[in-house]
């Protein structure tokens, strides 16, 4: 796979010693002798060191990973700087405007639909969805135990609203728990429908 750009692993739902297992797993089948050596004999020697498969190292690969796609750190002075060598700048940056924008605003549900009257006072008010997506990285916060994008996501939003205006918090969060219980309700239903590895609908 010559133009393979990037390994994705999903881990929404798993519990950290999964994850740390299966990104161990991932990192030793994808970064193969080929690869490296093909990189090697392009641009300068590298040896990369192995990621030790621990939850206090992700974490903080992490937090380097959300202060390099908010503009705090350069990949190059960070953790990071191992990939820096056949990065994809130009991506990168698409990444950053349109992928992170689009995922933290729109999936999981759009939160203008999800809070119509926050949304619409807090555009009244000048303060942009933009805002929220700076705050998002402003100060990462690792999982530590299973966990729901959706419910992070509305965690999220209501600790945005409580520090950019204060006054709608109570309402904004009286809604976030109408919606997480009404999501955690549809789970339920979900997940006993699920019999005998068939999928039935609820009743």
């Amino acid at each position: 796979l010559t133009s393979l750009k990037g390994v994705a692993l999903e881990v929404d739902t798993k519990t950290v010693p999964l994850i740390v297992k299966e990104f161990g797993e991932l990192r030793e089948r994808s970064a193969t002798l080929a690869i490296r050596k093909i990189s090697a004999s392009k641009r300068r020697p590298s040896h990369p060191q192995p990621i030790p498969n621990s939850t206090g190292v992700l974490a903080e690969m992490y937090g380097t990973y959300a202060r390099v796609v908010s503009g705090q750190q350069t990949v190059e002075k960070s953790l990071l700087e191992p990939l820096s060598q056949n990065l994809n700048r130009e991506g990168l940056q698409r990444y950053v405007r349109e992928y992170l924008p689009n995922e933290l605003l729109h999936w999981g549900g759009d939160l203008e639909d999800l809070f119509p009257q926050t949304s619409r006072i807090l555009k009244q008010r000048g303060i942009s969805e933009q805002e929220f997506v700076r705050f998002w990285f402003r100060q990462p916060y690792p999982a530590q135990d299973t966990y729901d994008f959706f419910d992070i996501k509305l965690d999220r939003w209501m600790e945005f609203v409580r520090t950019v205006a204060p006054d709608l918090a109570t309402e904004t969060e009286r809604e976030a728990t109408v919606l997480q219980g009404l999501h955690a309700q549809l789970n339920a239903e979900v997940s006993a429908s699920i019999v005998g590895g068939e999928l039935r609908p609820p009743e």
